[in-house]
């Protein structure tokens, strides 16, 4: 695993997959959570200013 990604992502990481992450989700179902929280931050990025990185 990469130490530089979070546990709890799922995508596009060596070694996990769609299903491990409804795995997941149903986990936390049965621990009781009951809210789910999705963002796609694929937009953000359009507004990155690069010359500052």
């Amino acid at each position: 695993m990469d130490p530089h990604f979070s546990d709890y992502s799922y995508g596009f990481r060596k070694g996990r997959n769609a299903h491990d992450a409804i795995r997941q989700v149903e986990a936390y179902a049965n621990e009781g959570y009951i809210y789910v929280v999705n963002c796609d931050l694929s937009k953000y990025f359009d507004t990155v200013h690069y010359q500052k990185l």
